[in-house]
């Protein structure tokens, strides 16, 4: 068969009811999610594919225009069922209004596949939490039992609104739900505006349900919905409510409201590693973990994204845009020797030195944060010059030794090597082995290595501030060879110059 698609701002009742018969369980298709977003300022448009007459996905888009760019925001997805027509319309329309950014996410999608589309910016895995009250009990975690019972001990009783003057209170409880997450290290949003809580409440596309002491609220929770589902669309909960359960409380009694109400799925809403404390609160009621992706396309030239970046800084960060138009500057201190030049490490009877394989590699890139940069440099150069030393069988420290061949594939180069040249660069020591030695042990090590390879020069450079860094080096047996200074300019899209001073030492001494 062959499929259309088509776009419309005019949504009908009729066209309404298709799309809802399609996804019957997803908040963001409905006609009162459209016309709270019309009142927001943007302009809703339904997206839609059709075969003989008969919808068979769709989503709203939202276009909002500002004076540089036109960005068109699709909330949720279309399911991963749906065909490439969807995709390839999709870019016709943003072609013909102008569109300059376009952004993707999966708010309450059961299953999302985003293509490969032009102008690609990011794209991020996100996590969300899905309850199905069908299930007769939830397996909810011992210690959301506890909070349950400590709230109804204390007498909390729970309350829902379409008042749209108790958004003021729950963007009030987000604030502090946040600040508390922000000293908790945790990346948060801190929009806690009241205008989109307001408008939901508005137009009936959601409730709000809070938790009171008394006339105290201590939680409240904003409730999307759709005629067999609930989206967790934003919560906040005071430090007194934290402390007696109040949001376990309220999220337990809203299940069982909506149970009554034949409501088949609640989706709890997004949570991963990157807000534990969030993930834990979600996990804990029994719900089942739904992966999805966002992603974000520029769809207008590179120039025109850069004219847009600088024009916002502009008006934003004007002090901010000129450091950046004078470019930042980075300082390294060059190390360099002659293999031969090095002794022969002599290693503790516990430490082996070693090649490291791909695999072993990606584990510990994966495993321990300060290792990211490992996968960074390994997925940049698609190849592993990677050496590590094994403490007990226990890979403790990885370093590179990267030949001249190799650092002409860096996307920027800092020694800029030459023939016969290597460099050790990217050692990483993780923290439990750390004041051992190994840093020093390593570089000898892979001096052993240039020697079997003929290397006539190697090279090492750290940051002009990091002296722990400079001290390893130096006790290795490297000696200073001079400076690299690079200027770097975010406005040209990170583009940089160097000065090399370890090359012009007879101008430029260390």
């Amino acid at each position: 068969m062959c499929s259309e698609f088509h776009a419309t701002e005019e949504l009908s009742d009729e066209l309404c009811n298709q799309i809802s018969s399609v996804e019957p369980l997803n908040p963001f298709r409905t006609f009162a999610y459209w016309q709270a977003m019309k009142e927001l300022g943007a302009r809703p448009a339904l997206l839609y594919v059709s075969e003989q007459g008969r919808v068979t996905g769709g989503c709203f888009g939202l276009v909002r225009s500002g004076r540089m760019n036109t960005t068109m925001e699709i909330p949720s997805s279309p399911p991963a069922s749906i065909d490439e027509t969807f995709w390839s319309g999709l870019l016709n329309l943003c072609r013909k209004q102008r569109v300059s950014e376009l952004i993707v996410e999966s708010f309450a999608s059961e299953s999302v596949s985003i293509p490969s589309l032009p102008g690609e910016m990011n794209r991020r895995k996100r996590v969300e939490h899905v309850l199905d009250l069908r299930t007769a009990r939830l397996s909810m975690a011992t210690n959301h039992r506890r909070n349950i019972q400590k709230a109804e001990k204390t007498g909390v009783t729970v309350e829902r609104t379409r008042a749209v003057e108790a958004c003021l209170q729950h963007a009030l409880l987000q604030d502090a739900s946040m600040q508390r997450r922000i000293a908790l290290g945790e990346k948060v949003s801190a929009d806690a505006q009241t205008r989109t809580p307001a408008a939901l409440l508005r137009h009936q596309a959601g409730e709000l349900f809070r938790a009171l002491l008394g006339e105290q609220v201590l939680s409240s929770i904003l409730i999307l919905r759709s005629p067999r589902a609930a989206y967790y669309h934003s919560a906040g909960t005071s430090a007194e409510g934290m402390a007696i359960g109040a949001s376990h409380f309220l999220i337990s009694q809203v299940i069982e409201v909506l149970r009554r109400e034949n409501i088949e799925l609640f989706n709890l809403g997004g949570a991963d590693t990157s807000n534990p404390g969030l993930e834990r609160f979600k996990k804990g009621f029994g719900s089942r973990e739904v992966t999805l992706e966002s992603a974000s396309f520029y769809l207008s030239s590179p120039l025109r994204r850069k004219l847009a970046a600088a024009f916002h800084s502009l008006k934003d960060d004007p002090v901010g845009l000129f450091k950046d138009l004078a470019g930042r500057a980075e300082d390294y201190r060059v190390y360099s020797c002659r293999p031969v030049e090095i002794a022969e490490p002599v290693l503790p009877p516990e430490v082996e030195f070693r090649k490291i394989t791909d695999p072993e590699l990606l584990e510990v890139a994966d495993k321990h944060p300060e290792m990211k940069i490992q996968r960074e440099k390994y997925e940049q150069l698609s190849v592993n010059d990677a050496y590590g030393l094994f403490v007990d069988g226990v890979l403790a420290q990885v370093s590179w030794l990267v030949p001249a061949a190799h650092d002409r594939l860096s996307r920027e180069r800092n020694v800029k090597l030459r023939d016969g040249e290597s460099e050790i660069t990217h050692a990483v020591t993780l923290t439990k082995f750390r004041n051992r030695g190994l840093y020093a042990h390593a570089i000898q090590c892979l001096m052993g290595i240039c020697r079997t390879q003929g290397v006539s020069r190697v090279y090492m450079i750290t940051g002009s501030d990091n002296v722990a860094s400079q001290k390893g080096i130096e006790k290795a047996g490297l000696r200073p060879a001079g400076r690299i200074w690079r200027l770097r300019y975010r406005h040209l899209g990170g583009r940089s110059f160097a000065i090399r001073g370890h090359r012009l030492r007879w101008l430029l001494p260390p």
